[in-house]
C-alpha cells in the first residue's frame, strides 16, 4: 500500500479569505416586492434569469411575464452588468407588455 501512486492531489478551501465578489450597491430583495405581484391577478410582472453557456461561453437573458407566462429570450453580446441591463430594457420596449415590476429570480445554492 504505501508504494501505491496517489492518484489526486487533496484540495483545502483556503479559509478566513475575503469573497472577491462585490455586492449589488441598492439591491432590494426579492421578498420586499409588492403583495401584488404574488397573486398573479395583474400583467405587468416580469422575472429575470440568466443563462450562462458551457465553459462559461455565452449568455443568455430571459424574461418571464409571472401572468401570462410570456418568455423573451435575449442572446447577450457580453457577460457585463450595462449590457445585460440594456438587452432588458431594449427586450421590455419591444415586448408591448406592461413593466410594473422586474425583478431577477433568485439563485438557490
Amino acid at each position: 500500500m504505501k508504494y501505491l501512486r496517489i492518484r489526486h492531489r487533496k484540495h483545502y478551501k483556503k479559509r478566513g479569505q475575503a469573497l472577491k465578489r462585490q455586492l449589488i450597491p441598492n439591491r432590494v430583495s426579492i421578498e420586499q416586492r409588492p403583495p401584488i405581484v404574488e397573486t398573479n391577478m395583474e400583467v405587468g410582472h416580469w422575472e429575470a434569469d440568466t443563462v450562462i453557456g458551457k465553459g462559461h461561453d455565452g449568455a443568455l437573458l430571459t424574461l418571464v411575464e409571472r401572468r401570462t407566462k410570456y418568455v423573451l429570450i435575449v442572446k447577450l453580446a457580453s457577460k457585463q452588468a450595462r449590457a445585460l441591463a440594456t438587452a432588458a430594457i431594449k427586450a421590455l420596449r419591444r415586448s408591448g407588455l406592461p413593466v410594473k415590476t422586474a425583478r431577477a429570480a433568485p439563485h438557490y445554492l
